[in-house]
């Protein structure tokens, strides 16, 4: 998903990635606790992809297009990624990552420990995924997912760096 804001505006938009990525949510305007409201309603609403495999390099590709095509010019631009492991495609993200940086975009991530994972999924986060800018949270198990998500992006809207 991607996440910009500018001066108290959050525009936010989420995508689900497994053998392609696709936009969930289109972009969507917050600027008040009835559109975050509306918003999470629509989230939860979304059927999300089969997650059988870990394209992040495909991913974040195509969430830096998406910042391109977001609603409002942003002062902060933020790719906020969940994984459990190991992408499948480590030369593309590699090249994303860099693109990134090179934006100005930050990505962070949002670590989480399943048993389809590979090796530790946080340390792999932090070398191969999160631009330096960027911040890697845990979740240990899906059951933990919503709070550490809510967590994450709590600290990405203050613009606190939790490091």
């Amino acid at each position: 998903g991607g996440l910009m804001q500018r001066q108290g505006l959050t525009a936010v938009m989420v995508a689900g990635y497994d053998d392609s990525p696709t936009v969930l949510v289109p972009w969507r305007l917050i600027d008040k606790a009835e559109d975050a409201a509306a918003m999470a309603r629509e989230i939860a609403a979304v059927r999300r992809p089969s997650m059988t495999s870990t394209h992040t390099g495909a991913a974040v590709t195509f969430a830096l297009r998406q910042l391109d095509a977001a609603p409002c010019t942003a002062d902060r631009q933020i790719i906020d990624l969940v994984t459990d492991g190991e992408g499948d495609d480590p030369a593309r993200l590699a090249r994303a990552r860099e693109d990134a940086i090179a934006q100005d975009v930050r990505i962070n991530v949002l670590a989480v420990n399943t048993p389809l994972g590979r090796g530790d999924p946080a340390a792999w986060a932090r070398d191969h995924a999160a631009t330096p800018a960027g911040f890697v949270m845990q979740a240990d198990g899906w059951a933990e997912f919503a709070r550490a998500l809510q967590r994450k992006i709590a600290f990405e809207v203050s613009g606190v760096n939790p490091r």
